[in-house]
């Protein structure tokens, strides 16, 4: 016999053994799956009726990821839908049997099972579980009827807990990077944008990192934001702005459509973030220095404990960029990049001081401040005045305890 044909007897044998392997799994997958869709009976039958009305191919499709979700959530009628971190209870089981400790070891060890076979049958290259879109898209609420975003100096992470992916979205995640680590720091991310409307990078890593344990400026929260950013769940952009010899840029991101939808899913209300109301009231996409400049002293404001509210409702003849408050301190800014007080400017200035007393300028540099400063004084204005090449200057998370305004006259 030649080496030839004892190579290809070998290689049929392989190929006769690697084919009754599959079709053993095979079977032993669908012996699991039907036992599991009898204890999916048991355990919440109306949840999965629910699931087979809106997708006929529940639950034979399901992956070991969906089983051991839709058996870790407690019974529809004995629990809302988790959501953001905080589980509720109800109560009552509406006339189901509730599911014993020995059944849910039973279910628990029978997943594990079925998810060691999938993998088995994965990693041959058999068929893989594929994700498919099921319920209905949730209407987000129209730019400029959500609430508008007051974000505080501080946001409570400290309970954080990564919320369960709706079904319809969990191809859309894996497909993009977004594993359970990236999703738990990207579902931060999602949820610092949704519900205090904050925007830029630079805010969200320290928020992150802090509730993380990691450290600043790391990759930790730069991937997930790609990640979301590839899956079409946020648009993010870097804003840039030189002024004399301050430069500088801040990469900002803002949900799309299909972020707003996850969120409402996810039961997390969306406010108007501080970039979207710059861009529906200010001109923000087309004045983007100007954009740059509110939004970075916005966030300069609030490590410094001030909260913020960027395009505030005020008289409209002021008509300021930015509301920063500590206590009783309270002041209606004008962040100016210009370099000298032309008439309109002043007039502004004298509305916004009749409205509050003094004026508040946030400058790009000293040296524009100083003037701008000047030009208030010779209108016989008060004020206080900042600037952002001052503020930037000290480390934004170490800048807890700095002042807010680096000038004041009277």
């Amino acid at each position: 016999m030649t080496w030839q044909a004892v190579y290809q007897r070998s290689l049929s044998d392989l190929l006769a053994a690697e084919k009754a392997r599959r079709q053993a799994v095979e079977a032993d997958r669908a012996r699991l799956v039907g036992l599991l869709t009898r204890l999916a009976q048991r355990h919440d039958g109306q949840r999965l009726e629910e699931f087979r009305r809106q997708d006929p191919g529940t639950p034979e499709h399901w992956s070991a990821e969906e089983w051991t979700e839709f058996f870790s959530r407690p019974h529809a009628a004995q629990a809302q839908a988790h959501t953001w971190g905080v589980n509720g209870s109800g109560h009552g089981n509406n006339g189901h049997r509730k599911t014993k400790p020995d059944d849910l070891k039973r279910i628990q060890d029978e997943v594990r099972r079925l998810e060691t076979h999938i993998e088995h049958l994965q990693a041959d290259g058999g068929p893989k579980t594929g994700d498919r879109e099921q319920g209905t898209e949730v209407q987000r609420p129209m730019t400029g009827e959500a609430p508008v975003a007051r974000p505080r100096s501080s946001v409570p992470l400290t309970d954080f807990s990564p919320p369960q992916i709706p079904y319809k979205y969990k191809g859309l995640l894996k497909n993009h990077g977004l594993n359970s680590l990236r999703w738990r720091r990207g579902s931060m991310m999602l949820y610092l944008i949704a519900t205090y409307g904050i925007n830029a990078h630079l805010e969200m890593d320290v928020f992150v990192a802090r509730r993380e344990g990691l450290s600043y400026r790391s990759n930790s929260t730069k991937k997930p934001l790609e990640n979301l950013a590839a899956a079409g769940l946020v648009i993010t952009e870097t804003l840039r702005m030189e002024v004399g010899d301050f430069r500088t840029a801040l990469k900002l991101a803002r949900l799309t459509d299909e972020g707003r939808q996850l969120c409402d899913a996810l039961g997390c209300p969306v406010v108007e973030s501080d970039w979207d109301r710059m861009i529906r009231l200010h001109q923000g996409q087309k004045q983007t220095r100007h954009t740059l400049a509110v939004l970075y002293f916005a966030l300069l404001a609030r490590v410094r404990g001030w909260t913020t509210e960027v395009v505030p409702e005020a008289d409209g003849s002021a008509d300021p960029d930015i509301l920063v408050t500590k206590g009783d301190d309270r002041y209606f800014v004008e962040v100016e990049l210009g370099t000298r007080g032309s008439e309109k400017q002043t007039a502004k200035w004298k509305n916004l001081a009749d409205f509050q007393g003094k004026v508040a300028i946030c400058a790009p540099n000293v040296k524009v401040r100083e003037r701008l400063a000047k030009d208030c004084r010779l209108a016989k204005l008060s004020g206080v005045a900042t600037d952002l090449a001052t503020l930037v200057a000290k480390r934004y998370y170490e800048a807890k305890d700095e002042p807010l305004w680096m000038k004041e006259w009277k």
